[in-house]
């Protein structure tokens, strides 16, 4: 590919299996790519929380707001809107009178993010980020945040036999 401070242009090569080639020939014809991240918001927080990248809430909203969901949902608003309800903000905020606040739709989203992340008992609250051990095991292990919810609220079963079927 080109480089942008020496080139004035530059080749991409794309290498696929027969199965992906017509997906690269829809993108290539000018179907936008989307971000998959709103589907994997939560845990991708959580990995970053982890990781320990995020120090806290503030630094979590930047690294949000760099990544490619941040891009698309300038774009297009009606649609990230609609993917990532925001509670208790009245009208969206890519859906304002003014335009999309895109800045102020991130920092909701990063806020109601991490507060699911406590609730599920997956962070512990504070100034600072820290995942509890629920969380790094959750995290490393890439169990999705609907299945640790859906453990959660599962009832105990009763001896070891019933613990051998789950």
């Amino acid at each position: 590919a080109g480089r942008p401070q020496f080139d004035q242009q530059g080749i991409a090569v794309i290498m696929t299996e027969s199965q992906n080639e017509r997906r690269w020939q829809q993108i290539i014809a000018g179907r936008p790519l989307e971000s998959r991240l709103p589907g994997n918001l939560t845990e991708a927080l959580l990995a970053e929380i982890v990781a320990q990248t995020t120090p806290d809430l503030p630094s979590l909203c930047i690294w949000l707001k760099k990544t490619f969901l941040a891009v698309r949902c300038t774009r297009d608003p009606g649609q990230y809107a609609s993917l990532c309800p925001v509670n208790g903000c009245g009208v969206h905020p890519l859906l304002g009178n003014e335009g999309p606040d895109a800045e102020a739709f991130l920092d909701a989203l990063c806020q109601q993010e991490i507060q699911k992340l406590h609730t599920a008992g997956l962070i512990r609250s504070g100034t600072d980020l820290q995942a509890t051990a629920l969380g790094e095991v959750a995290s490393r292990h890439a169990v999705r945040y609907d299945t640790i919810c859906w453990l959660q609220n599962a009832p105990a079963p009763g001896n070891l036999k019933d613990r051998m079927k789950i």
